[in-house]
């Protein structure tokens, strides 16, 4: 190949991925800045709100007891119930449940034994279908000062978070308010991996987009969600999104449909206590729903290769060559976008506490990704793709 074809190509490159970093530096709703739950204003007196909480618990009987614990400490005086689901668990979920109300005396805590999975349902919200009956039941009356509170049984809150919560819902008049929860992140795979899986989240929904009343943008983090229950009434309820398996997303969809207004943002108040104690675990957890993101589509899988490709694997590539062939231009632009990369995901390693050398990571932890969403589409074609808590779901 003659030396000045290979330039253009090699310039072509670099311009291509330092332009793609470039929009996303400056046009992408500065994703990237990290959008925090607001303190507690100590002035504000939330009247007449009432707040349920929803908890579908399957095989949960590790966490479930501190779970249960860190909703009974809330302040404020909001939370009126919490409904778990006992999603036919095989271990000794509903043991822990028992233990703690019997220690704490405790009348807030209904537990619900969980019907099998019926067609037509994935198998988390077929849990929460059977907790929205049950307030349904127990709260046939409701008004825009009811709100439902959805959350799962591997997170543990901090006694403001609902407060903190209601007073988003509350001052910025929002329907629902979600918070994507601290993950755990101790080991070599959490470190290399749940930082940029906030962070890649945050570029797909940039929480400014899905926070504004102008923009179609809607998304949820499903550990945490607090929803006004006329708004989730006039959706059609659960049942409104029963066989989606990105469901936290689908249900923002769904609001956002109505013009309902959503608030979306990072926490340290509450945090998942579960750990993925390894490679396996994270892979898991990212195939289960990567393919269903890209709406099953072939196409769709190959421009997303191709996106992450070009956006983080080409820069360090490009730097390379340009090393070897002493190409310095080459070399200047392919730096100059690393840098632009590593400064966008900063302020998400600094949330998680990660030291400076994680920063220069984040192309490898692409890659894997990268690698995870063709494993979903492969597991997809298999008939083994979608289920929750090693269960598949039932056919939709």
């Amino acid at each position: 190949m003659p030396s000045n074809v290979f330039d253009i190509i090699l310039l072509s490159s670099c311009a291509l991925s330092l332009g793609v970093w470039i929009y996303l530096f400056l046009f992408h709703h500065f994703f990237w800045l990290k959008l925090t739950i607001p303190a507690i204003d100590s002035s504000i007196i939330f009247a007449n709100k009432k707040v349920v909480a929803i908890v579908p618990a399957r095989n949960e009987g590790d966490v479930i007891f501190q779970t249960l614990h860190s909703l009974l400490q809330q302040q404020g005086h909001l939370l009126e119930k919490i409904i778990v689901i006992n999603d036919n668990s095989d271990d000794n979920t509903a043991a822990e449940i028992d233990r703690l109300k019997l220690q704490d005396n405790q009348q807030k805590i209904l537990l619900i034994q969980g019907k099998p999975l019926i067609k037509g349902w994935t198998g988390k919200l077929w849990a929460i279908q059977q907790g929205f009956e049950k307030l349904r039941q127990i709260y046939p009356n409701y008004d825009a000062n009811f709100f439902v509170w959805l959350t799962d049984a591997d997170i543990v809150h901090q006694p403001v978070c609902l407060s903190r919560l209601m007073q988003i819902a509350t001052q910025q008049n929002k329907d629902m308010v979600s918070l994507m929860v601290k993950l755990s992140c101790k080991t070599f795979w959490e470190k290399l991996l749940i930082p940029p899986f906030v962070y890649f989240f945050q570029k797909l929904y940039p929480f400014r987009a899905v926070n504004s009343k102008t923009s179609a943008a809607a998304a949820a983090a499903g550990g945490c969600i607090l929803i006004r229950r006329k708004i989730l009434e006039d959706i059609g309820g659960i049942s409104s999104i029963r066989n989606q398996l990105i469901d936290d997303c689908a249900l923002a969809k769904q609001v956002k449909k109505i013009n309902g207004q959503l608030w979306l943002g990072l926490t340290n108040d509450s945090m998942a206590v579960r750990p993925y104690k390894n490679l396996s675990s994270i892979w898991n957890m990212v195939v289960r729903s990567a393919y269903r993101q890209l709406n099953y589509s072939w196409i769709f899988l190959m421009l997303t290769t191709f996106g992450l490709i070009v956006t983080y694997i080409f820069p360090w590539c490009l730097l390379l060559i340009a090393i070897f062939f002493s190409s310095w231009v080459v070399f200047g632009l392919s730096l100059l976008t690393i840098a632009i990369m590593t400064i966008t995901f900063i302020p998400t390693a600094r949330l998680y506490h990660l030291t400076p050398l994680w920063f220069l990571l984040l192309s490898f932890s692409a890659f894997l990704y990268m690698l995870m969403t063709i494993n979903s589409a492969y597991l997809h074609r298999r008939g083994r793709g979608g289920n929750w808590k090693g269960r598949l779901q039932a056919d939709v």
